[in-house]
């Protein structure tokens, strides 16, 4: 169900439910802030163009589109508010992939956060006229996605399933002739869940390696480059990236 996460600032004003996705956000302002905001929807694989929110002055504009073929998502914005003006001064766009630049000026502002863990933005509301006063979004749930195995076909097929809140940590063992076996565990309805070995441990081992994902801290898996040999089917190596962090390799390139 989406969720509805009341604008910051002031005013009610509009009204921008009902889509699937955002698909690109046009802001322009100047010195005394947000003029307008326009936002591109995507709804039932169309995409849909938002109507401008505020009014078309000189100043700066700048957009952030946000790449879905890469299945990227956006997760929150940051307002920067100054109360004495009644406007908002700057915005900022994170998705599960990067950060915009910080659109507008924020010094002296109050920041809030508009942004539900585990959802995307599919849609904003708020309140306009020649400024913009206030932003609010609409918050829904991410769908996972299966992406087939990379690297070769041997071996045993396994599959842990999507029905987790979140991973914790990675475990990999391997030698000269490749990752010989990897562990993921993850956390479940708060709690940890300890998965199983995929492979198994033999001799030849040069490399153990682990790598634990916060995610208290709101840390998450973004994503895996893997590395394999052609003539032997197997990987090599593997670097796990989250939105704060980079693993060591494990493995060989």
């Amino acid at each position: 169900m989406v969720q509805r996460v009341e604008m910051q600032g002031c005013r009610p004003g509009y009204d921008g439910s009902d889509h699937d996705d955002v698909s690109k956000i046009y802001v322009q302002g100047g010195l005394t802030g947000i003029q307008y905001i326009h936002v591109d929807y995507y709804k039932s694989g169309q995409t849909v163009y938002g109507p401008i929110h505020g009014f078309s002055n000189t100043g700066f504009t700048q957009t952030f589109e946000i790449d879905h073929l890469k299945n990227e998502q956006l997760i929150s914005v940051d307002i920067y508010y100054k109360y004495g003006t009644l406007v908002v001064q700057a915005l900022q766009l994170k998705t599960n992939l990067r950060v915009s630049e910080i659109m507008g000026y924020e010094d002296d502002c109050t920041k809030f956060t508009l942004g539900v863990e585990g959802k995307k933005i599919s849609g904003f509301h708020g309140s306009a006229a020649y400024y913009l006063f206030g932003l609010g979004a609409y918050f829904d749930w991410i769908p996972s996605t299966r992406m087939e195995a990379k690297g070769g076909d041997g071996g045993k097929e396994w599959d842990d399933k999507s029905d987790h809140d979140a991973i914790s940590k990675i475990q990999g063992q391997g030698g000269t002739q490749g990752i010989q076996f990897i562990k993921f565990d993850y956390i479940k309805d708060g709690q940890p869940k300890d998965g199983p070995v995929h492979g198994f441990s033999d001799e030849g081992v040069t490399f153990t390696g682990s790598f634990e994902i916060n995610y208290l801290e709101k840390e998450y898996l973004v994503s895996i480059e893997g590395f394999y040999d052609e003539d032997s089917n197997v990987i090599q190596g593997l670097q796990f990236k989250t939105n704060m962090n980079t693993s060591d390799m494990m493995g060989y390139i």
